[in-house]
């Protein structure tokens, strides 16, 4: 009877041992503004940072996620809001051959970097911004190291944090709000291994089996020789 019971015990642990399914395994997010998240060196407003072209130092921002050290990491997707980024234009007016022209002209384009590197504000992965996609999201991973030929996720990966900036294209000192930025890691978790009274529990099963067995023969040996 014990090792009925025991048995249906033993078989619920192994059930619900913790194994490794790729899914999201960790969420990061800061979100910008007085009282919140505010970056030195850069305005911060009620609604977010300003990133202005003007500012003394270039805005980067970094996010750990050391907390997920011995898991297997496949993919780092970076989200942002923001407002104010365009991209925007002008007209302006030229005269060819007597007849004035007139044509719009990007007076504003901003870039997402995605791990820059230590000695410029140039990311490896850029996202142009346009405010009608915010929330822009840039998702790395080994394919996308593969397919631009570089190292961006492997180095993020290996110090278990992940860079960014902006930059924009035409310097005529324009600037954005960013409201938040989110990492999302997908990857396995480290397996967890099965705690010691598991294998105690297991052990004794086994101990119970072999007894049920002994007794059992006995008894049959004893009715054969009755």
């Amino acid at each position: 009877m014990k090792l009925r019971l025991i048995l249906p015990l033993v078989a619920a642990l192994v059930t619900v041992a913790p194994v490794a399914q790729a899914a999201v395994i960790g969420t990061y997010s800061n979100i910008y503004g007085i009282g919140q998240t505010e970056p030195a060196g850069h305005t911060v407003t009620a609604n977010g940072v300003v990133v202005s072209e003007s500012d003394p130092t270039p805005f980067r921002d970094r996010f750990d996620f050391s907390d997920l050290a011995g898991s297997t990491i496949d993919s780092l997707s970076l989200s942002i809001t923001f407002s104010g980024a365009g991209p925007n234009f002008a007209p302006r007016t030229f005269t060819i051959f007597g007849q004035p022209f007139t044509i719009n002209l990007p007076t504003e384009i901003w870039l997402l970097d995605v791990a820059p590197d230590s000695s410029s504000t140039f990311g490896q992965i850029a996202g142009l911004m346009d405010d009608s996609d915010s929330p822009l999201t840039r998702t790395i991973d080994a394919s996308t190291d593969a397919a631009l030929q570089e190292t961006a996720f492997a180095d993020a990966v290996n110090s278990l944090s992940l860079d960014f900036g902006f930059r924009e294209l035409l310097g005529q000192n324009n600037a954005f709000v960013l409201q938040s930025a989110t990492l999302t890691v997908e990857g396995s978790l480290s397996v967890v291994p099965l705690p010691a009274p598991f294998w105690m529990l297991l052990s004794a099963v086994g101990a119970l089996a072999l007894r049920s067995r002994y007794q059992t023969k006995r008894f049959q040996t004893a009715s054969s020789l009755s």
